[in-house]
């Protein structure tokens, strides 16, 4: 049921005579996380921006992520009004972001944008769908009474 190219947004699995039923529209809205700070070997302060759209919208990649910089070093002839130059529509994206008070900057710098999902191959209770594992030693262990629901993508 779930081998379309997006989620709907809800989820069901049986097991020993046990249906369970997940809706997960209210996780249809792209999130935004950002991981950091980290530091250049010459000490600029960046983070780690990743948009995630779980769902998607019918087929859709809602997550956004945008460069606005074309080239940092004329970064006094810039207007006030930011130059995109590059956009990743996807399911998951990430960008680069120098924070605005790194380097003199009046304002944050977002570059590196890529998308990290392309295509949902599906969901699953499994660890493993289509020869792609979901290494579920790396999350913690949770009650089996309510599996984990894997998206892979």
């Amino acid at each position: 049921e779930h081998s379309r190219c997006y989620s709907d947004c809800s989820f069901s699995h049986t097991e020993n005579n046990r249906t369970l039923t997940f809706d997960l529209s209210p996780m249809s809205d792209v999130a935004s996380l950002t991981i950091g700070p980290s530091f250049t070997s010459k000490g600029t302060k960046y983070l780690h921006l990743f948009n995630v759209s779980l769902c998607g919208h019918e087929g859709k990649r809602a997550a956004t992520c945008t460069d606005n910089v074309t080239d940092v070093s004329n970064k006094d002839e810039q207007s006030d009004s930011a130059q995109f130059v590059n956009s990743v529509d996807s399911f998951i994206c990430q960008s680069t972001i120098i924070p605005a008070d790194g380097r003199g900057f009046r304002m944050a710098i977002s570059s590196q944008s890529i998308s990290l999902a392309d295509a949902f191959i599906g969901a699953t209770v499994d660890s493993v769908l289509n020869g792609v594992n979901a290494k579920p030693d790396l999350f913690p262990e949770n009650s089996k009474d309510v599996p984990d629901i894997n998206f892979f993508y």
